[in-house]
């Protein structure tokens, strides 16, 4: 692992962020298909993003908003599930025949 990590870092700065640039384009380009066929379609885009951010500022500060937005969602959704009451329910009797 350290020799591919060394290897990588002694590529010029040029080539390693295109190499990035078109990995993380090609997973998220996957993960826009996965969400229209049978797959984890945002989880694939946001590993591409997380690809993407390891050489671009931009990448990054978008992964970080999403992330940021996603853990707010789930949040609201923990807090209203929280405070969501079932409703009680009635026996219904039996009316005495007549």
């Amino acid at each position: 692992m350290q020799n591919i990590k060394s290897y990588w870092l002694r590529l010029p700065g040029s080539i390693r962020k295109t190499l990035t640039a078109i990995a993380g384009g090609v997973v998220i380009l996957v993960g826009i298909l996965l969400l229209f066929l049978p797959g984890p379609g945002w989880l694939v885009i946001f590993f591409g993003l997380a690809i993407l951010a390891a050489e671009f500022p931009v990448a990054d500060r978008i992964r970080v908003w999403i992330l940021h937005h996603f853990k707010s969602a789930l949040a609201s959704l923990r807090k209203d599930k929280a405070n969501h009451k079932k409703p009680k329910t009635t026996t219904n009797k039996k009316s005495p025949k007549s």
